[in-house]
């Protein structure tokens, strides 16, 4: 410990995320070296056996046609957890009955549909993937010529729900055998990357990434029309996922191209390279979330287009389209103890709080304000000055952070908790009694 912290806590002066989400870069997924084309990531998607499919906007291989030469053509890419590909990958052509398809048309977007099998968009064309084999099981096309988002499942409905890029389009909802059902939505406005619906399908979350906000569509149960019943400010959208683990829905903040900071009524402070988790039991409050690593500096062409997790919930996998040649895939893991962050309203200043409860038994919040991002370290000492555990040591973003503490295997007594920044420094004392 340095020394200005002891002299802080023996003289009680106290007394007087990037991200906030604890996810934290492991790689670039599979390696630094592989999908370094192809126009950047558009899809990823996890597989119940824990496989990661992985589609690219452009093509990156080729296939020899009947007349003896080579055209290029995208692929579906598909990844063991340790990085190596599956036996059938990868998938240039999909077999559906007596057709086959070989995958010349721009990917558009991947989910973990009905079964656990893969919804493959590929321009107009909605393929599905048994994801034990990579066979096809079956394909629709929603509007012909007409350029489609990932589909979205809603898995207690068992249906999957279709959008597309163009608007006004439908958002169109069919049944697990790729039967039509109806028109979800009419006209949905905004040009769209993606979109997802609630497992339930009864709300629907429209990314038109064009209008800087995401739009809530609910209905009251299957048989009722949706409303239009709220919106989402500052969210140039791209990509959604949810945490299986959590039930988090994870949306990223938008195009650096098209700013997030940009709508005409409400100044936020999203950042465009971060996928913020939104807490459905808690009035879908901001409560995590992952940063992709900028490959250079702040980069407009890294545009965040994907993400998928594990089924344990515990590794996160992201995605960035664009045109320069960076790795397009990053692998996150959750570690340590999570923070929340409130984004409503930003600080105006540094601040350490009071934890609460205090005194406590075993555990208490400490929640703090800052007013910029920057780097925090978040740790608790005893009365002798020892450090007895870090809590925080990341790079975090503006905003009401909060942190648990356990002191479950302390003994009861006056510890103390210390924030620090690149240039301040707080600290405060709690009591512990059992």
């Amino acid at each position: 410990m340095n020394r200005m912290i002891t002299i802080l806590i023996v003289a009680l002066l106290a007394l007087s995320t990037a991200g906030f989400g604890q996810w934290e870069f492991v790689k670039n997924f599979p390696d630094d070296e592989f999908l370094m084309s192809g126009g950047g990531n558009h899809g990823l998607a996890v597989d119940p056996e824990g496989k990661i499919w992985v589609q690219q906007y452009g093509a990156t291989d080729s296939i020899q046609l009947a007349d003896g030469t080579w055209e290029p053509t995208r692929v579906l890419y598909v990844f063991n957890p340790d990085g190596s590909q599956a036996d059938f990958s990868p998938i240039k052509t999909v077999t559906v009955g007596a057709e086959t398809d070989t995958l010349f048309n721009s990917g558009r977007g991947l989910r973990t549909g009905p079964g656990g099998h893969i919804l493959a968009s590929f321009f107009d064309e909605l393929f599905v993937i048994d994801y034990m084999t990579g066979q096809g099981l079956a394909k629709a096309v929603p509007i012909d010529g007409e350029t489609l988002d990932a589909a979205a499942y809603a898995s207690e409905a068992n249906t999957v729900f279709t959008g597309h890029v163009v608007p006004p389009k439908p958002i169109m909802e069919w049944d697990a055998d790729f039967t039509f059902l109806s028109n979800a939505i009419d006209a949905a406005p905004g040009f769209s990357r993606a979109f997802e619906v609630s497992p339930d399908g009864n709300t629907i979350f429209w990314a038109g990434f064009t209008l800087n906000y995401v739009i809530l569509y609910n209905r009251a149960d299957e048989f009722s029309p949706f409303d239009s019943t709220g919106i989402w400010p500052g969210f140039a959208c791209e990509s959604f996922g949810w945490q299986p683990e959590t039930g988090y829905l994870y949306l990223s903040s938008g195009s650096y191209l098209n700013p997030p900071n940009g709508h005409p009524d409400i100044t936020t402070n999203y950042q465009h390279n971060v996928w913020y988790g939104r807490d459905p039991e808690n009035d879908w409050a901001i409560v995590d979330s992952i940063e992709w690593v900028f490959n250079t500096a702040e980069n407009a062409d890294e545009r965040p287009r994907a993400i998928a997790f594990s089924v344990t919930g515990d590794t996160a996998y992201v995605g960035c389209f664009g045109t320069s040649d960076y790795p397009a895939v990053q692998m996150h893991v959750k570690t340590g103890t999570a923070v929340e962050r409130n984004t409503d309203a930003l600080p105006q200043g540094f601040e350490l709080e009071q934890n609460y409860p205090n005194p406590f038994n075993p555990s208490t919040t400490i929640a703090f304000n800052l007013q910029k991002d920057t780097q925090v370290e978040l740790r608790v000492y005893d009365v002798m000055g020892r450090e007895i555990t870090t809590l925080v040591s990341q790079r975090m973003i503006a905003g009401r952070h909060s942190v648990e503490f356990n002191g479950a295997d302390l003994a009861s007594g006056v510890y103390y908790y210390t924030l620090s920044t690149d240039n301040q420094t707080q600290t405060k004392k709690m009591l512990l009694i059992k």
